[in-house]
C-alpha cells in the first residue's frame, strides 16, 4: 500500500510539473505576440510621420546653417526665452538692472539698447508681471544667502532704526557678519513696518524677519537636507548699533536677554541629547532624592497629589536640565564662550556728535541771562509778533515767552529761505545763481538745515559768517525786486538777524565748534579707517582731552595767529578758511565772543561725557580683548539704516505703489551682493525659489500687511477708548466723592478729630481739586509720591488751610468751582476767621520725617490707637 501511495504522487507530482511548463510556454508566446504587435504598430507610425520628420530635419539644417553664418558675421542674436523659458542668465540680468534701479516697463528697453551697442538683437518678450516676479525669485535667494552666511560667521552684530513715513512707522534691519581674526560682512535685512515704535514691538520685529528667512531657508532643498535653526542667530549676536533713545536702550536690552535666554535653552537641549543614559539616569535619581527631602521624607511625599508630583517631577527634569546646560557651558571652546559672553550696545557717533552740538548751544544760550550784555534780539513769527504788538496782556506775555532768536533760529530760518525742503519754496536755484555772479564766483548751496541734515547747522552759521555782506546784499535784492519793496516776515527775520552783532556772535560759536571739532570728527567717524566701532576709546579719550585744552585756552581758537594744527581735533586744515576769516572780521565788535564760545566748549564737552560713558577708562569697551573686539565689531554709525530709510522715502515718491517686498527684494539684491550667491547655487534652489514667488504672489502679501496695520491700530484705538473710559469713570467718582467731603478748615479742628492717612489724603484731594487748581506742576500741594508719610501729609494740609483762609481770591475760586459742581455754598462750612495762633512746632525743621510712615487706614505715628497732635506731638 505504500509503494501505491508513492508512485500517484510521484504521478501528480510530474503531471503538474508538465502543467506549469505549458503556462509558462504559453505566457512567453504571448509576451512575444505582444512584442510583435508594438513593432508593427510603431513601423506604422514611423512611415505616417516621415514627412513631418523630414521636414524638421531640413529645418534643423537650415537653422545650424544660419547659426554658423550669424556667428561668423557681426551680427549676433539674444534670446529672451529658450522653449518659452526664460533662461537663468536673462533672470539674472533683469534682477541686476532692476537693483539700479530701472524700473520694471523699463527692463526690456533697456536691454535691447545696451545690446544693440554691441550688435547683439534681442528676440523675445518679457512681461512687466514677469520682470516682477523674477525679482521676487531674488528676494528669496537673498533670505536663503543671508542663513547660509549667518551659519558660516563666528558671530554678528544687529544695527537698525526707525522712521515714519506717512504716518507708518518703519524699520531697516541690518546685521554685520563677524570672524574671529577680524572680516566682516554687512547684510541688510530690508524695510518693515511695524503698529508703533515702542521697544518690545521692534524686539518682535527682529524675531520675526529672522524666523521668516530661515523658514524660507528650511522650505528649500538646502534645508531639506542640512536644517538651520534659527535661534543659532541668536546665539551668536554680540552687540547692537543703535541711537541714544531710551526705547533703543531698552531694545538692547531685550535682545541681549532673548540672547541669554535662547543659549541657555539650545545649550541645555544639547546636552541633554548628548549626555550618556546611564549619567543621565543617575542626576535623574540624585535630583528626585533632594526633591523628596524638601517634601519632607518618603511618607510626605506619598502624600502629595497627583498634579503636585507632575509639578514636581517637571522641576526635577528642568534642574537637570540646567545643570547638564551649565556643564555644557563650563566645556564651550574659547570662540564659543567669547560668543556667549560678549554683548556690547553701540551708540551711533554721528548722534554723539549731534547731542554734544545741542549741550554746547543749550549752554552757550544760558550765558545771556546771567550776562551784563544784552541778549539776541528775538525773531517772532507772524502771529507772535501780531500778539505781542497789541499792548499789555496775557497773549502779549505768552508770545514773548515763547519767541526765540539767537543763531540756531538764523541758521535755520536760512534753510527755510534759500534752501526749502520742498523745493517750490524760497529762493532756491535764484539764490545759487547770485552767489555765481558775486565776487564769490562759484555756486553756493545752503547747508540743509530745513531737513536737519547732520552738521548742517554748522555748516549753515560758517555760510553765513563767510559771506555775511553778501548774504545781506542777497536780502536786499530780493526786497528790491518785490513790488512792495519790502520782504515777507522770514526774509525780514533773517535781515535783521544778520545786523544783530549778539545773534552773529552765536554764529561765530557755532562755526568756530563746528571747525575745531564737529568736522574733523565727522572725518573719523564716516572714514574707512577703523571701521570697528570697538576701537575708537583711545579716539574719544584724545577728544574729550582736546575740548577741554580748548576751554583753558580758547585762544588756540580766537586769536589772529591761530593755527589749525592746534585748535583742529584732528589737525587738519579748516574746513572753512572763509568762515575763519570772517569770524576774525567780526571779532572787535564782539567783545562777548570770549565767554560764549566757552560755555558753548563746557557744554559740548559735558555732554560728550555722558554721551562717551562706554568708552570711560575701565568702561566695558576698554576691557574687551582683541577678539571680543572682532567678534562684537559694529560700524561707528547707523548711516546704514538711516540712508536706508532715506532711500525707501524717496523710491516711493517715484514709485508710489511699488510694495514693501518689491523695494526690499531690489535693494537685498544689490547690496547683499546676492548676484554672485546665485551663481553658485545649484538648479534645485534655482527652481525651488521660482514657484515659492509665485505662491507668495498669490497669497496678497502686501494686501496682508496694510490689512494687519489697520487691524492693530482699531485694536489700540479700542484698548485706549476703554482706559479713557476706566480713568474718567474714576475721576467722576472721584468728583463726586470730593463734593461730599466735609472740609477741615480751622487747625484746631484738626485736633478734634481722629487724623488717619485716610482723613489727610481726603483733605488734601479736596484741596488739590477746589482750592489748588494750578497745573499738576505748580500746584502749591506736593504730589503724593512725595509726601511719603504722615507727618509731610499733616505739614502739607496745615499750609493749604492757612493758603485757603489767608487768600480770598483762593476761597473765591473754591466757591465758584463748588457752585458749577452743584454743591452748595455754606458759608458756615466753606468761610471762617482765621485769626488762630500760630500752632505749637508747625515751622519746626523736618528733621525726622522718616518717623511713621503712610500706613493706610493706620493713625499718625503708629498703630496703637494714638492720634498725632496737628504739631506732630502725640495726644492719648
Amino acid at each position: 500500500m505504500t509503494s501505491l501511495a508513492n508512485n500517484q504522487t510521484n504521478h501528480w507530482q510530474t503531471v503538474q510539473d508538465e502543467l506549469r511548463l505549458a503556462i509558462s510556454h504559453s505566457g512567453d508566446l504571448r509576451l512575444q505576440v505582444d512584442s510583435l504587435r508594438r513593432e508593427n504598430l510603431a513601423l506604422h507610425r514611423r512611415i505616417e510621420w516621415f514627412p513631418s520628420q523630414q521636414a524638421r530635419a531640413i529645418d534643423k539644417a537650415v537653422s545650424a546653417v544660419t547659426a554658423a553664418v550669424i556667428a561668423d558675421s557681426p551680427s549676433r542674436v539674444l534670446q529672451l526665452k529658450d522653449k518659452g523659458v526664460i533662461s537663468e542668465n536673462v533672470r539674472m540680468l533683469v534682477r541686476d538692472l532692476m537693483s539700479l534701479g530701472i524700473r520694471a516697463k523699463q527692463i526690456k528697453e533697456a536691454i535691447i539698447r545696451v545690446a544693440a551697442t554691441a550688435g547683439i538683437t534681442v528676440e523675445g518678450n518679457i512681461s512687466e508681471r514677469t520682470e516682477l516676479q523674477i525679482m521676487r525669485e531674488g528676494k528669496l535667494l537673498s533670505e536663503c544667502q543671508i542663513v547660509n552666511e549667518i551659519r558660516q560667521a563666528d558671530s554678528l552684530t544687529l544695527s537698525s532704526d526707525g522712521t515714519h513715513h506717512r504716518h507708518i512707522p518703519h524699520e531697516s534691519r541690518h546685521i554685520q557678519l563677524n570672524t574671529i581674526d577680524g572680516k566682516s560682512t554687512a547684510r541688510t535685512l530690508g524695510i518693515t513696518t511695524a503698529p508703533n515704535h515702542t521697544s518690545d514691538v521692534q524686539a518682535e520685529g527682529w524675531k520675526s524677519i529672522i524666523q521668516s528667512f530661515h523658514d524660507t531657508y528650511n522650505a528649500s532643498p538646502l534645508g531639506q537636507h542640512n536644517e538651520a535653526d534659527a535661534r543659532l542667530f541668536w546665539m551668536k549676536v554680540c552687540g547692537m548699533m543703535t541711537d541714544h533713545a531710551e526705547d533703543q536702550k531698552k531694545l538692547a536690552k531685550v535682545i541681549h536677554e532673548w540672547k541669554l535666554a535662547t543659549s541657555r535653552e539650545v545649550r541645555t537641549e544639547r546636552a541633554v541629547a548628548q549626555a550618556p543614559l546611564p549619567e543621565l539616569l543617575l542626576a535623574l535619581a540624585e535630583e528626585t532624592n533632594a526633591a523628596v527631602a524638601r517634601a519632607g521624607g518618603a511618607d510626605a511625599w506619598s502624600q502629595l497629589s497627583s498634579e503636585e508630583i507632575e509639578t514636581e517631577n517637571l522641576r526635577i527634569q528642568q534642574s537637570v536640565a540646567n545643570h547638564l546646560g551649565e556643564e555644557a557651558y563650563g566645556a564651550l571652546e574659547d570662540t564659543e564662550r567669547l560668543v556667549a559672553d560678549t554683548f556690547i550696545h553701540g551708540g551711533c557717533c554721528m548722534h554723539k556728535e549731534l547731542n554734544a552740538f545741542k549741550g554746547g548751544n543749550t549752554r552757550m544760550t544760558a550765558y545771556w541771562a546771567t550776562s551784563s550784555f544784552a541778549g539776541p534780539i528775538l525773531l517772532m513769527n507772524r502771529d507772535n509778533e501780531a500778539a505781542a504788538a497789541a499792548g499789555a496782556s496775557t497773549a502779549r506775555t505768552r508770545a514773548l515767552e515763547v519767541s526765540c532768536g539767537r543763531g540756531v533760529k538764523i541758521a535755520e530760518l536760512g534753510g527755510s529761505a534759500f534752501r526749502h525742503k520742498h523745493d517750490k519754496k524760497g529762493q532756491q536755484d535764484s539764490a545759487r545763481y547770485f552767489f555765481e555772479l558775486s565776487l564769490l564766483g562759484k555756486l553756493l548751496t545752503f547747508p540743509d538745515t530745513s531737513n536737519a541734515r547732520f552738521r548742517s547747522y554748522g555748516d549753515a552759521a560758517s555760510v553765513l559768517v563767510a559771506y555775511l555782506h553778501l548774504f545781506r546784499k542777497l536780502l536786499e535784492l530780493i526786497r528790491d525786486k518785490k513790488d512792495s519793496g519790502q520782504l515777507n516776515h522770514l526774509e525780514e527775520n533773517i535781515y535783521r538777524g544778520l545786523h544783530d552783532y549778539p545773534t552773529l556772535a552765536e554764529l561765530c560759536v557755532l562755526s568756530l565748534y563746528s571747525q575745531a571739532v564737529g568736522h574733523p570728527y565727522m572725518r573719523m567717524v564716516r572714514s574707512p579707517e577703523r571701521p570697528n566701532y570697538l576701537t575708537l576709546v583711545d579716539f574719544h579719550r584724545h577728544l574729550l582731552q582736546h575740548i577741554q585744552k580748548l576751554v583753558d585756552d580758547p585762544d588756540l581758537l580766537l586769536s589772529p595767529s591761530a593755527l589749525p594744527e592746534s585748535a583742529t581735533l584732528d589737525g587738519q586744515p579748516w574746513d572753512s578758511p572763509d568762515a575763519i576769516a570772517g569770524i576774525r572780521n567780526l571779532q572787535t565788535n564782539l567783545p562777548y565772543l570770549h565767554p560764549l564760545l566757552v560755555e558753548f566748549l563746557r557744554g559740548a564737552l559735558d555732554t560728550w561725557k555722558r554721551f562717551t560713558i562706554e568708552f570711560a577708562p575701565g568702561g566695558i569697551i576698554e576691557r574687551l580683548t582683541e577678539s571680543q573686539q572682532n567678534l562684537a565689531a559694529m560700524p561707528k554709525n547707523n548711516d546704514r539704516n538711516e540712508g536706508g530709510l532715506g532711500f525707501y522715502r524717496g523710491e516711493k515718491r517715484k514709485a508710489p505703489n511699488m510694495s514693501m517686498d518689491q523695494h526690499n527684494a531690489q535693494v537685498m539684491w544689490g547690496q547683499n551682493n546676492t548676484s554672485t550667491y546665485a551663481q553658485a547655487v545649484p538648479q534645485a534652489l534655482l527652481g525651488f525659489v521660482r514657484g515659492l514667488a509665485r505662491e507668495r504672489e498669490g497669497e496678497g502679501r502686501e494686501r496682508k500687511r496694510r490689512r494687519e496695520h489697520a487691524e492693530a491700530e482699531e485694536s489700540e484705538a479700542a484698548k485706549k477708548r476703554v482706559h479713557r473710559e476706566v480713568v474718567q469713570a474714576k475721576k467722576t467718582a472721584r468728583f463726586e466723592r470730593l463734593k461730599a467731603v466735609h472740609p477741615i478748615l480751622r487747625l484746631q479742628d484738626l485736633k478734634k478729630v481722629k487724623v488717619t492717612v485716610v482723613t489727610l489724603d481726603e483733605q488734601l484731594d479736596w484741596h488739590r481739586e477746589w482750592v489748588d487748581t494750578a497745573h499738576r506742576n505748580q500746584k502749591e500741594i506736593p504730589t503724593k509720591t512725595k509726601l511719603s508719610n504722615k507727618r509731610r501729609m499733616l505739614r502739607a494740609l496745615r499750609s493749604a488751610v492757612r493758603r485757603y483762609n489767608t487768600d480770598s481770591v483762593l476761597r473765591q475760586g473754591a466757591q465758584e468751582l463748588l457752585l458749577v459742581a452743584g454743591v452748595v455754598w455754606d458759608e458756615a462750612v466753606y468761610t471762617c476767621d482765621f485769626d488762630e495762633p500760630e500752632e505749637e512746632g508747625a515751622e519746626e525743621d523736618v528733621e525726622s520725617e522718616g518717623e511713621g510712615e503712610r500706613e493706610t487706614g493706620g493713625v499718625c505715628g503708629g498703630g496703637d490707637g494714638g492720634v498725632m497732635d496737628i504739631d506732630g506731638g502725640r495726644r492719648e
